[in-house]
């Protein structure tokens, strides 16, 4: 009975949202962000970098980076996906200021990883975040930054849903860029 009872507050709370909408609204402030970036520093610090190495903080963030990833390979760039952050932080010590770390992230602010990156900042490693909107740790500690939309989005699973289709636009608009600098521009 009081399953039930928690079951119909919490579909009484969810009002009727136009997700699509929200969607929409997600990638056009993504792109409308981007259109204002001037991405070439990042590209030629990718193309010039002895390795690349992706991580992502989160599930859905290490998905849009499997896809960032492979872009990059579709156009001659080699790069490292590091799963885990043991391995990260293993990865860490052996890296140097010729190489690239891009760490996709919702918050910026994943505290097991800190100290990993006040590592890399002290090698001189240079990092690129890729983060929603905000001040965060990451980005403050990063040479490069990106950053996406994100919003609620309503569950019948999880209390706070996350629409994170940003994260797969800023991904895919660097790869586009990173690509047309390879075929047209070098």
């Amino acid at each position: 009975m009081k399953y039930a009872i928690d079951q119909d507050l919490q579909t009484a709370i969810l009002s009727p949202t136009d997700l699509v909408a929200s969607l929409k609204s997600n990638i056009d402030k993504t792109f409308h962000y981007a259109s204002q970036v001037n991405f070439q520093p990042l590209i030629t610090q990718i193309k010039t970098a002895k390795n690349v190495l992706i991580y992502a903080t989160g599930f859905t963030q290490n998905n849009y980076s499997k896809d960032f990833s492979n872009d990059l390979f579709l156009s001659g760039r080699p790069n490292f996906l590091i799963s885990g952050e043991t391995n990260f932080e293993m990865i860490s010590h052996t890296l140097t200021s010729e190489d690239l770390v891009i760490i996709t992230s919702l918050s910026g602010n994943t505290l097991s990883i800190q100290n990993t990156i006040k590592l890399l900042n002290i090698n001189q490693v240079p990092l690129c975040s890729v983060t929603r909107f905000g001040k965060n740790f990451l980005n403050d500690h990063a040479n490069f930054q990106l950053y996406y939309e994100v919003s609620e989005i309503p569950s019948p699973v999880v209390d706070t849903g996350k629409n994170m289709i940003g994260l797969n636009i800023i991904l895919s608009i660097l790869s586009h860029k990173y690509r047309e600098f390879v075929l047209f521009d070098e």
